[in-house]
């Protein structure tokens, strides 16, 4: 069997021409907050000028911020490979990526905030870990930050785990990932943080990388109450959609068998008290409890039966199965198109074959 592997150094190889497209697509989406913008593309394009000379920036701002696009159209004009992309209103930084991913040409796509997070000096280090991996995630080495910035993302991390994420810094937004690969996961809301989570559930391989913590990145973080409740809440919802897409029923019809079964508990220690003791059922807000009880029970276990006819509908056509490798035999005429059978959009790794 032969691999397919995708080498970086190969790309940079190939000799520049006018109509070639970029080896790497650094998407950087703008939303509230934001750094120097000249002073930050000047780091980061000299951060990755060993690995990715040509890369082109690709900023997309999420609403009108002029404060930020007057300096990068600037630049723009002074040569520098910039384009910039403002959406019509705030729609969210996963919204932002998506576009970014849509709108990128090139085979490798790095994000990056429009602020300090790691050293730039230390982004090379990521592109050693594509041999091994489809999307590299970069983790800030906070042995030197603050205490209470220490705890707060300790804390998100715990948090993160319960719902499935083994990754220890899923607020970093440093992250390396194959375009085919980013294309393919769909974002909405606040999911951009949980990006590799997402990924890796796809069957994609994901690495973890620790990159040196950028000085700006250890000054004091405080944020809202709302953010935590929100923080949590996002963490609900992905660890359902982890868990549960693909069988709704596990979930909606464990949740309503055990609301029927404590209402069937209840109206069972009313009867018992009923012939035991011959206490009245008539006047007893007991009695109401234990039927709306059951009848709530048999409510969410037909909304898990509903989920699991949807799915089980839709799977005949779902384009979310991988193909890590291909082996066929020498008499077996090769596919026309390797990475896709019939109409489902497979991996690059759809292309191993022996």
């Amino acid at each position: 069997m032969t691999h397919a592997s995708f080498h970086f150094a190969d790309v940079l190889a190939r000799p520049l021409s006018q109509d070639r497209q970029p080896s790497l697509a650094v998407v950087i989406p703008v939303t509230d907050r934001f750094d120097d913008p000249a002073e930050v593309f000047h780091a980061y394009r000299a951060g990755l000028a060993t690995v990715a000379p040509d890369a082109e920036f690709i900023y997309i701002l999420d609403g009108p911020r002029p404060e930020v696009s007057l300096p990068l159209e600037t630049l723009r004009d002074g040569g520098a490979p910039i384009r910039i992309i403002t959406l019509p209103r705030p729609f969210g930084e996963a919204s932002a990526l998506s576009v970014g991913f849509q709108n990128s040409t090139s085979p490798l796509i790095l994000t990056l905030p429009p602020y300090y997070q790691v050293e730039p000096k230390t982004l090379p280090a990521m592109f050693d870990q594509l041999e091994k991996a489809d999307l590299v995630v970069a983790s800030r080495d906070r042995s030197a930050d603050l205490l209470l910035n220490r705890i707060q993302g300790r804390l998100f991390r715990d948090l993160a785990r319960f719902s499935g994420a083994r990754f220890s810094d899923l607020g970093c937004s440093v992250r390396l990932i194959r375009a085919n690969v980013a294309r393919a996961i769909n974002m909405y809301g606040e999911q951009h943080r949980f990006l590799p989570v997402l990924a890796e559930s796809r069957g994609y391989r994901v690495a973890q990388i620790t990159l040196q913590q950028h000085d700006n990145d250890r000054r004091m973080r405080t944020r809202r109450p709302s953010t935590f409740v929100e923080r949590l809440l996002d963490l609900g919802t992905m660890y359902f959609l982890l868990r549960f897409t693909l069988k709704p029923f596990r979930f909606f019809g464990s949740l309503g068998l055990a609301i029927a079964a404590l209402g069937v508990l209840v109206g069972l220690a009313l009867s018992f008290q009923k012939l035991a003791y011959d206490l009245p059922l008539a006047d007893r807000p007991a009695l109401i409890l234990a039927v709306l009880l059951v009848v709530l029970g048999v409510q969410v276990t037909a909304v898990g039966l509903i989920g699991e006819i949807v799915v089980f509908t839709r799977a005949k056509s779902s384009d979310d199965l991988l193909i890590e490798a291909m082996i066929r035999s020498e008499a077996e005429p090769a596919a026309a198109e390797p990475g896709a059978v019939g109409e489902r959009r497979l991996d690059h790794r759809a292309d191993n074959v022996a």
